[in-house]
């Protein structure tokens, strides 16, 4: 009757827009529904039948039982199963049409139940019999299943159901502490057992949101530190050995995102005005019944002035003209001058100086070039840009060669400029540097124009190397591996097997690859991580390195010990 109504307003609305009863609904058609409950519902439906009978002899009382209350209904339906439940209040509802079909004042009362308020009047109805339904399931559970006294719900925030829902009794130990009487009568943890004995504690987590540290003068600064425990911890951000606390200078923000018995929140520090005076590390402290973690930050100023030759080469033959670039960069303006060592340079025929000031968003940015004229072996040196304000200063130098040695065609930089530059002086003692930068090597008077250099065909080395993992891991957790391999000038290639069998990515095996460029070596670091780990991952695992027919390798085993854990041994 229910499914008819909700699917088929036609059933009660008739072509008038007023509900019409294709069969006048009487005591006898009440007895029928009332019937269809189980027999031992039987005597009550039919006390119920003849209660609603005689309502429905006048109108007076079918208007009353069109305006029933709900809690009336419910204290009647509170008693029997849910199904005859529904169905008497129906049966009431019905009643109450043929009551007020009967009277005179039938058009004004019936007119106003349209199909879409009987829903909106059922659904709760139903909504509360089911509620009520399930907590008599739950006091029944209660009867039927023994709780131990330390087994009860000691959650502050009154969301066990949620931890029950989701599954999460069996998780972690602090979910079944917590709520151990919502899990055990869900069936999701025994009656008894271990986890009647559980004292273990939601852990206080604090992590900063790493990004920049690094800040001009005047800006507003902003950090935010995630915070997450149980119950919901305090956080205090502290500078040094002093808490801070809300100011002009400082804006303290906390956000709370409500979780499932975890709380978490977001602690966010604002800073005004960020100084040199501001330059500090900053620590967030999360703090509750149950203990305190820290995390910390260090911030800081970008530097007042800033001073940087960008001129790459080092390395000029006799009458050649040097010019050396600096740039310098400031929040005031400020002033810049060459040394040649500890002499001041000035302008002459021989050194030329040439500014030029601009812009460049909150900085201001000075650019100088220096030219040397027609440089002879005397000019080699150490040039020094110095700039200077108000609130620093600060210096660059680079090493400048003049040299009339005479370059062998064979001798040349194969590697990058800026390389040979910085590392010129590992010429002396690794022979592939040599042949990388045999020209800077040479005009730096390290090496001789000739030689036997000339004609090496040294390589760099190629290098792997496992670091072994710190510690021991339980049984199906999770293990990574990480290994390094370096080769020069091109990347070598990395790959990973288990005793004799390539590993390939897979649910149980994961490679992620990062490339970083060194001084005269390109490093390849690779992460294999093992999921899930077994007895049958046990085994010596190998990173191999290539580079063309060249090959390399380091490795380690992975075993088990005698207290079930798993350890990685170099």
């Amino acid at each position: 009757m229910l499914q008819t109504l909700f699917t088929s307003p036609a059933a009660v609305v008739g072509e008038t827009g007023v509900p019409s009863l294709a069969r006048p609904f009487n005591q006898s058609h009440l007895t029928e529904v009332l019937a269809a409950a189980s027999p031992a519902d039987s005597l009550f439906g039919s006390r119920q039948a003849a209660s609603v009978g005689s309502a429905g002899n006048t109108a007076a009382a079918g208007a009353l039982a069109a305006s029933e209350d709900t809690n009336r209904v419910l204290c009647m339906a509170g008693g029997m199963p849910w199904r005859l439940a529904v169905m008497l209040v129906w049966a009431l509802f019905f009643a109450s049409l043929t009551a007020a079909a009967e009277s005179d004042s039938s058009s004004a009362l019936v007119a106003k139940l349209t199909v879409a308020k009987l829903k909106e009047a059922m659904k709760e109805v139903v909504t509360e019999v089911l509620n009520q339904r399930d907590r008599s399931a739950r006091n029944n559970a209660a009867t039927e299943i023994p709780l131990h006294n330390n087994c009860t719900d000691s959650s502050e925030y009154n969301d066990c159901h949620l931890v029950v829902r989701k599954n999460l009794c069996n998780n972690t130990e602090y979910f079944a502490r917590y709520c151990c009487r919502s899990c055990t009568l869900a069936k999701q943890l025994p009656t008894y057992g271990p986890h009647l004995r559980h004292v273990a504690e939601a852990p206080i987590v604090a992590t900063i949101q790493r990004g920049k540290t690094v800040f001009p003068r005047g800006a507003k600064v902003t950090v935010d530190c995630d915070v997450a425990g149980y119950p919901a911890p305090e956080v205090v951000w502290m500078r040094t050995n002093y808490t801070i606390t809300s100011s002009d200078k400082y804006q303290l923000k906390v956000r709370a995102t409500p979780g499932t018995l975890i709380q978490k929140l977001q602690a966010e520090l604002s800073i005004k005005d960020f100084s040199n005076d501001d330059m500090g590390i900053y620590t967030c402290m999360a703090i509750s019944r149950v203990g305190l973690t820290k995390t910390s930050i260090y911030l800081s100023q970008e530097f007042p002035v800033q001073a940087e030759i960008t001129t790459e080469v080092i390395t000029y033959p006799v009458g050649d003209d040097i010019t050396l670039n600096c740039q310098v960069k400031s929040y005031m303006p400020s002033t810049i001058a060459w040394y040649n060592g500890e002499e001041p340079i000035v302008e002459s025929e021989k050194f030329k100086v040439v500014d030029r000031k601009m812009k460049e968003n909150t900085f201001e940015v000075l650019r100088s070039r220096l030219t040397i004229v027609n440089a002879q072996k005397k000019d080699s040196g150490h040039y020094v840009c110095r700039a200077a304000n108000e609130e620093g200063i600060a210096r660059s130098s680079k090493k400048i060669f003049v040299s009339d040695a005479v370059i062998h065609p064979n001798c040349t930089d194969i590697a990058d400029s800026k390389e040979c530059s910085n590392d010129y002086s590992r010429c002396s003692h690794q022979e592939y540097v040599a042949k990388y930068c045999c020209r800077t090597c040479t005009m730096t008077g390290i090496l001789p124009p000739w030689g036997q250099h000339l004609m090496t065909d040294a390589k760099a080395p190629l290098e792997v190397d496992i670091t072994p993992p710190w510690g021991t891991f339980p049984y199906d957790s999770e293990v990574e591996l990480h290994c390094t391999g370096g080769s020069y000038p091109n990347k070598p290639n990395i790959r990973w097997m288990k005793d004799e069998t390539p590993i390939q990515e897979s649910d149980k095996y994961q490679i992620k690859e990062e490339v970083l460029q060194r001084s005269f070596k390109v490093q390849v670091v690779s992460v294999l991580r093992i999921a899930n780990v077994r007895v049958s991952d046990s085994g010596r695992y190998r990173c191999v390195a290539s580079r063309g027919s060249e090959v390399n390798e380091d490795s380690g085993l992975l075993s088990f010990t005698l207290d079930g854990t798993a350890e990685f041994l170099d």
